[in-house]
């Protein structure tokens, strides 16, 4: 099986190229997500996956292929349960990861990007009628998937494992559609 692996991992990366053309190049990627996340697996949680919306920020090319990011979100819960009340968390966090860009056409790329990235969230919700607030840090690994399009535009998905830091560790899956430039 290993062979297989290390084979189709060489195929990706001469398949692959940083340069697709003139018109889709840009090493700085900027835009705005909307992301929805389960709820933590196999958890009682009294509210429903978080859906959100951001911004984020990313480096292209740092070193070949390698790129860095950060991005800052902004999330909402719908209570499950009648004495919980509304609940909103704040999270930001960095990035890197290694972009794989295939040439469709001279003006279109698609990029696949692993990535890993730390965050650190701040969470505000209510108990009966009492406000508490909650700080964690988490880790997320996953893809991006983004379509390059003509004049320095991408449209795209990820897709990703976090994994929170708490007393027990939480798993949950994340998913996001985002939209932005390069320039």
């Amino acid at each position: 099986m290993r062979p297989v692996i290390v084979v189709l991992f060489i195929g990706i990366l001469l398949l692959s190229t940083p340069e697709v053309g003139a018109q889709t190049g840009g090493n700085n990627w900027i835009g705005v997500n909307l992301s929805f996340a389960l709820q933590p697996l196999g958890s009682e949680d009294p509210y429903s996956g978080p859906l959100g919306i951001g911004v984020y920020y990313e480096r292209h090319h740092v070193f070949n292929g390698l790129f860095l990011g950060g991005q800052l979100d902004c999330y909402g819960f719908y209570p499950l349960r009648s004495e919980f009340g509304d609940s909103f968390m704040v999270i930001g966090g960095i990035k890197a990861g290694y972009e794989f860009v295939f040439p469709i056409e001279r003006r279109f790329g698609f990029s696949v990007s692993p990535y890993l990235g730390g965050r650190y969230y701040w969470r505000r919700f209510k108990y009966q009628d009492e406000i508490f607030s909650a700080f964690r840090p988490m880790l997320a690994f996953g893809a991006e998937l983004d379509l390059l399009l003509p004049r320095r535009s991408l449209l795209g998905i990820n897709l990703e494992v976090i994994l929170v830091l708490d007393k027990n560790l939480r798993l949950t899956l994340g998913q996001g559609q985002r939209i932005g430039v390069r320039f």
